[in-house]
């Protein structure tokens, strides 16, 4: 009996700096896929975000372009196609003489 209470103090301490002692890469491990998640969530978002944006700027970009096709045929369409001429320029008027008789 004299030597079962050592023998189990001294296992239990063991068995338990044993358990303390691997928690603690496991944390680390963990820790680490935890930061790699997280970035990968980052990642996404961030390239979520530049597409939301690239796909917002073209709509606008279509639309102003749109909108200027869209006036260069307006005016091409009220344009007449017919080129009156230009008036004739006057000539002056002639010095009349007056007869002698």
């Amino acid at each position: 009996m004299y030597l079962k209470k050592p023998f189990l103090f001294i296992s239990f301490s063991l068995f338990f700096l044993y358990a303390f002692q691997n928690k603690k890469p496991k944390l680390e491990k963990q820790s680490d896929k935890i930061k790699a998640m997280v970035q990968e969530k980052i990642d996404n978002y961030l390239l979520q975000s530049k597409r939301e944006c690239e796909e917002e700027l073209i709509k606008s970009v279509e639309l102003k372009t749109d909108s200027i096709l869209m006036f260069e045929v307006q005016r091409l369409l009220k344009k007449d196609n017919i080129k009156i001429p230009t008036k004739p320029i006057k000539p002056t008027k002639p010095v009349l003489k007056e007869s002698k008789e």
